[in-house]
């Protein structure tokens, strides 16, 4: 597999890309809403450590990306696919990369101002800030909820493509020996 994009395949660097961003968001989310609900616990820093670490690849994978996307030769769009889907997608993957790029930087935001990523990382026991009282937690749960129906719409949309209008999307995106 070349590590450029050709006209109908996307290279290996996008396609891991795009699937290594798939494992750490689809971990992510659930893991973000377990730790919220969760009281004050050695288990709960763990946890959020965990996150930060996380959310922290996340935003540098996503701007690697971006990078990349910008010097990578486009795969062109199927023909048998209609304009207006094309654009949904498209803008899609717009919005997934503002939404991953702003969740991290408020996420990061959140626990520098908070002080949380200090205690956490550098104290022996924490005092849990109320997320409430910071902006930037606001945010983070503003951009990150919403993409949990848009995950399951592209989620969706790729299963539709694959299984009923049978274009091969898959063979696109996925690795090639």
């Amino acid at each position: 597999m070349a590590i450029k994009s050709s006209e109908n395949q996307y290279g290996s660097r996008a396609v891991f890309f795009h699937w290594f961003t798939a494992i750490l968001i689809l971990s992510m989310i659930p893991l973000g809403i377990y730790m919220h609900e969760l009281p004050a616990s050695d288990w709960k820093a763990t946890l959020y450590k965990a996150h930060i670490v996380m959310g922290i690849v996340i935003f540098v994978t996503t701007i690697l990306r971006i990078g990349w996307k910008l010097m990578d030769n486009k795969v062109t769009e199927l023909k048998t696919t209609p304009r207006y889907q094309q654009i949904m997608a498209k803008a899609l993957h717009y919005i997934f990369y503002a939404m991953m790029l702003g969740a991290a930087g408020s996420g990061l935001g959140y626990i520098i101002f908070s002080g949380l990523g200090e205690q956490l990382f550098l104290a022996d026991n924490v005092v849990w800030p109320n997320p409430r009282d910071f902006l930037p937690a606001e945010v983070h749960e503003m951009l990150t909820i919403p993409m949990i129906p848009l995950l399951a719409l592209h989620i969706l949309a790729a299963l539709y493509h694959q299984f009923i209008v049978k274009d091969g999307i898959f063979r696109r995106i996925w690795f090639k020996a």
